[in-house]
């Protein structure tokens, strides 16, 4: 598993399998199956190479905010994405150091702005009714990278054994599943929706049932890697945003950019094992929280009887 690359359709199709389809079964869809996601209007324009980035839900809209510096001012750049895809032609502002300023276009889903250096920065996105995200910036800019670190967290993910965690998922308002999610080297996997579906993956082997006493379906699959970490490998952007404690532990606090989903990821890393803590991912419509529980030995995946 050392050196293994993950390609951006490898990723998207970990976001569907180990996340959409729960999504879908948990909102009624059919359980072994991904949920029908329509096509994006607009392909998004990536955050510029050298930016803090951030992302935050807000209604349906996942809200990305791009922060460099320019000179002696800031550069902000936001990015609106739709359940069907980036967004053109809204009212886009920022509101930071006490003052508002209006964004123009730069792209597919994307407006910039020049600012007077703040930590707080709110995005502003459409007029009344207006979505608000708020959003602190790292203490200096540019802040540190973390692609090493990263790149050093993603390598020891795949060389887990194995790995537990619990995942909130929601599409938008009103929507949202909770779930508990193992992954076993090489390719098994399962998940179990509290209160609802469940799922066991062996290989090519799959088995769903609809609800906690239903009957388990079996299908076939293509055979996923795992444990993967859900962030891939193909990443821009990763920074330092800052370090903390956790549970007692030291943890470093990093943010990065996959433009093969296309999403935002912000994660905590303990600082000791760079296993993850927890996660948060913003995508069109898919509003994610990982927090990890077991990378336990103990931990298995097997077939229902």
């Amino acid at each position: 598993m050392r050196g293994r690359t993950t390609t951006p359709a490898q990723v998207a199709a970990l976001v569907l399998v180990l996340g959409g389809s729960a999504l879908a079964a948990g909102c009624g869809g059919s359980a072994s199956k991904p949920p029908q996601i329509q096509p994006a209007t607009g392909i998004l324009k990536p955050p510029p190479p050298a930016a803090v980035v951030q992302a935050e839900q807000a209604g349906k809209l996942a809200v990305g905010l791009a922060a460099t510096r320019r000179g002696a001012r800031n550069e902000l750049v936001a990015s609106v994405v739709a359940p069907s895809g980036a967004q053109d032609g809204l009212a886009v502002s920022f509101r930071t150091g006490g003052k508002t300023v209006t964004a123009s276009p730069c792209g597919s889903g994307c407006y910039r702005a020049l600012a007077a250096p703040s930590r707080a920065v709110t995005v502003v996105v459409g007029r009344r009714p207006a979505h608000e995200v708020a959003f602190e910036l790292p203490a200096r800019l540019p802040a540190p990278s973390a692609a090493v670190l990263v790149r050093r967290a993603t390598n020891a993910f795949r060389r887990l054994r194995a790995v537990e965690y619990i995942e909130q998922l929601s599409s938008g308002p009103g929507t949202g599943i909770v779930s508990t999610w193992t992954q076993v080297a090489p390719n098994r996997f399962a998940y179990r929706i509290r209160k609802g579906a469940a799922a066991v993956v062996v290989g090519a082997k799959r088995w769903d049932k609809t609800s906690p006493r239903g009957r388990w379906i079996r299908t076939t699959t293509s055979p996923l890697r795992v444990p993967e970490p859900i962030w891939g490998g193909s990443i821009t952007n990763a920074h330092l945003l800052g370090t903390t404690r956790i549970g007692g532990r030291q943890v470093d606090v990093v943010s990065l950019f996959n433009s093969g989903i296309p999403a935002w990821f912000t994660i905590d890393l303990d600082a000791k094992t760079l296993r993850p803590v927890s996660l948060k991912m913003t995508a069109a419509a898919h509003f994610m929280q990982h927090d990890y529980k077991s990378f336990g030995p103990k931990l298995k995946v097997v077939p229902p009887k």
